[in-house]
């Protein structure tokens, strides 16, 4: 077996983001959620798009609450993250839902995070498209 490594240095890791951070970046995707959730990939709403980012991160390496120097990359792997984290939880609640038997509802602690990211993504992305014929609708109807 031939292993080769290009160099000896391993990647930094960054510093997690504290609270205050976390709702200063949500807090401003939220307000250019218009040309980050666009849903074209074009050449010109591409470069618009990177734009929109690198703008979004110069803001918040200005005001950061914490002090800490964040990468484009590192902002769109949070806001990522995040939304993979909403689409999981809506899941997860649709799942329960169709369960049969009792109990206690088994949701998580409310991260008051998923409710921001929720706020800035399509909803179509998350909960899907309506059908006007069949769909879970119907399994609720006696």
């Amino acid at each position: 077996m031939f292993y080769f490594q290009m160099n000896n240095t391993k990647r930094q890791r960054g510093a997690n983001f504290t609270a205050d951070e976390k709702t200063f970046v949500l807090t401003l995707i939220s307000e250019q959620r218009h040309i980050i959730e666009n849903k074209k990939t074009d050449a010109v709403t591409n470069k618009e798009k990177q734009r929109c980012w690198e703008e979004l991160t110069n803001k918040f390496n200005s005001c950061s609450p914490s002090g800490a120097m964040r990468s484009v990359t590192s902002l769109q792997k949070f806001y990522t993250n995040k939304k993979k984290e909403v689409r999981k939880e809506v899941a997860d609640k649709k799942v329960f839902m169709r369960k049969t038997g009792g109990g206690p509802s088994s949701s998580k602690c409310e991260d008051p995070y998923l409710q921001l990211t929720l706020a800035t993504m399509d909803e179509n992305s998350v909960y899907g498209l309506e059908t006007q014929y069949g769909g879970d609708s119907e399994l609720f109807v006696s």
